[in-house]
This record gives C-alpha cells, structure tokens and sequence, in this order.
C-alpha cells in the first residue's frame, strides 16, 4: 500500500539509503526536478538526521507533494532488494503514483514531473479557494449532509472507512458543513489540505494537467495494481493514462478497494511509507484475518526496517494457498523504476495475471 502526502518523517530514510548510490541517485533526480518547477530540494529534508525542517512541511510544496513519494520509493526498492514481492500495489489517492512507479509502469522521474505537474497545474488555473474536511460518519449520510447545505461545489474525495469520509468544495461551503455537522453532533475536522482535490470542479485544471502530461512514457504495470480512483485493476498503458487523466477529479474509493482485494483473498497489506495510516485503514475496515504491517513507522524506526523486511520474508513462505499481498508473485522486472531510466523490454500484456484509524489520523496531509 502506497500513501499519500504526510507520509513521511524528517531524517528517516538518512539510515536506509546512506549506503546505496543508485537510491542516493534517484533522490537527486527527483531534487533537480523538483527544481525545474521552482521547488527547494525535497532530499535535504527526508536525509538530515534531525527534525530542522519539520515545521516546514506543511508549507514547502516539495516537502508536502515529493516527501511521501521519495519515502515510498525507497521503502518499495528495500522490498525489492530483500526479495519481497506483491501479489498486487495498491496507492491510496497521490500514492497512486508511487503505485505506477513500483510497478514499472511509470519511471520514478516522470512519476516526480507528474506530481509536479499535477499542482502546477492548479496553480494555472484560476478557482475559488476550496478545502477539504474530514467527516466521522458513514459515507451515505455524508452525501445528505452536503446536500442539505446545498453547494454544488461538495463533493465526497476521499471514502476512507464506515465512519471517515472526507469532503472537497469551496471553502465557505466547507465551513458551512462543518457546522451543520457540529449542529448534528457529528465529529469533523477541516483539513490542511491546500485545495478542494478530488472534486469535478478541478475539470478545467485536469485538462490541463492532461495536456501537459501526454508526452509523458506510460507502460502496462508489471503485476497487478489496483486503483481505488479507477474502481478496477489498472492492466494496460491505456489504464494508466486514464488514471493519470483524473488524479485530480476522481474521488478515492478506498474502503471499498480494500474490500474488493480481501474478497480476492488478499490478507496481508504491507505500507511503504513513514506512519501507519493505511494501516489503521485496514484495521478499521477488514477482519482481523487481514494483517497490515507499517515498513515505517515513524523516523526514529529506521533502523528496524531490515528487522521487519525479516519477519515478511518469514511469513512469504507460508503455503501458496494462503492468497496475500506479501507473496512469491513478482512485483516487476528484476531492476524496477528507481534503479534508472532504461525502459524494459517488450512485454506482452497477455502474460499477465487476471484479476481474480482515528480521525485524527485523518488530519494529516494524507488525504490527497
């Protein structure tokens, strides 16, 4: 499971990539891109060993937009390296991207110019200032609540759980579902988030994310992925560009994937990233047969990553017929996106398989 903007920790991947040139490489690649959009390095903050930076997160574009993704890049390469593989990637909104990257079906540059294009282009357009808010009630009666406040601009974003829904719109609609919510007694809390994303009132700004993107190299996945925003598995480079094409519209349906791959007999859920969000989700969301292991706690757990890469290489040799997400199944080529930018050889989609936490949680910039 790959996570959204927040999931990261100042200093945390210091430990895993100090030894490492080509993990070193691709932070610097993405640096110098984050450069070509007027960003400040994103490596300086993820490297240094002490929290300097911390209270700049929320502020910096790159921290907030690269950050989660240059965490979840590295995490996927460990995975790679200590030879655990996935029977299927699944991102939870951005995280998409990281999804694509670790299946191949996207280099980690261009998935980087993608993320940076996706905000420039919001930034180009010109749209009233929007917000998100997380609401602690099933999804169904958040949609009534919106539309007893009555603004077009509400939408659900993001349906996390039974009791965690977020919701995008003008920000003074926003506000104004915040009180109605309060008036009902129900728990709900307006998000950093630095924009109303997820929502089709970014229509004009997704085309132009779309334009600027086309000649971006996409390819099928390698392995399966799941798209919440989607609704299915992506399996053809067609898939991916239809992904891409709606990041900023498409509301993310990830309780409802989380069920989907439970009843295709996924039971372990492993996150690539710093915290433990999408594992309170699976927590929240899934029987306790299904067990999701965070990679990354937090910063100061770094140097237990080899300890739990361990105890996943124990539990693939479990027997085959026991279906999960941390399986013999091969998750890419034997050099995935992250070791450079050769693009792979041939493949034919045929071969591939068919598909067969608190609120307060929810606070974070994790949601978009």
């Amino acid at each position: 499971m790959f996570p959204g903007p927040g999931a990261h920790s100042a200093g945390s991947l210091g430990p895993l990539v100090s030894g490492s040139a080509e993990l070193r490489g691709m932070l610097e690649r993405i640096d110098r891109i984050a450069a070509e959009y007027g960003w400040e390095p994103v490596s300086d903050l993820l490297l240094r060993a002490d929290e300097a930076h911390a209270g700049e997160v929320k502020q910096r574009p790159e921290h907030y937009w690269l950050a989660f993704y240059s965490t979840s890049l590295v995490l996927a390469a460990m995975l790679r390296s200590a030879d655990v593989a996935a029977d299927v990637l699944v991102g939870h909104s951005s995280g998409e991207v990281a999804a694509l990257v670790a299946a191949d079906a996207l280099t980690a540059d261009a998935g980087a110019r993608v993320l940076c294009e996706r905000i420039r282009a919001v930034n180009d357009t010109a749209l009233p200032t929007g917000a998100m808010i997380a609401v602690e009630a099933a999804a169904r009666r958040v949609e009534h609540m919106c539309a007893a406040v009555g603004d077009v601009s509400l939408a659900v974003a993001v349906d996390n759980g039974p009791r965690q829904v977020v919701v995008s719109g003008r920000s003074y609609a926003v506000h104004r579902l915040q009180r109605l919510a309060e008036a009902l007694m129900v728990r709900a809390t307006v998000l950093e988030a630095p924009g109303a994303f997820h929502n089709p009132m970014f229509g004009g700004a997704a085309h132009r994310f779309a334009e600027a993107t086309a000649g971006i190299e996409v390819r099928a996945p390698l392995g399966r992925v799941y798209s919440p925003q989607l609704g299915r598995y992506v399996r053809s480079a067609g898939d991916v560009r239809e992904l891409l094409a709606g990041l900023l519209v498409l509301p993310v349906a990830f309780r409802q994937a989380l069920l989907h791959l439970y009843d295709d007999g996924v039971t372990d859920f492993v996150e690539c990233g710093a915290g433990q969000l999408l594992t309170g989700l699976v927590a929240a969301n899934l029987p306790a047969t299904a067990q999701a292991v965070p990679l990354l706690s937090d910063g100061a757990q770094a140097l237990s990553v080899p300890d739990v890469l361990a105890r996943l290489v124990g539990r693939q040799q479990r027997p085959r017929d026991a279906v999960s997400a941390v399986s013999r199944a091969p998750l890419t080529a034997p050099r995935f996106a992250v070791a450079g930018e050769v693009p792979p050889a041939e493949r034919d989609p045929s071969d591939r398989p068919a598909a067969a936490p608190a609120l307060t949680e929810l606070t974070r910039p994790g949601t978009v």
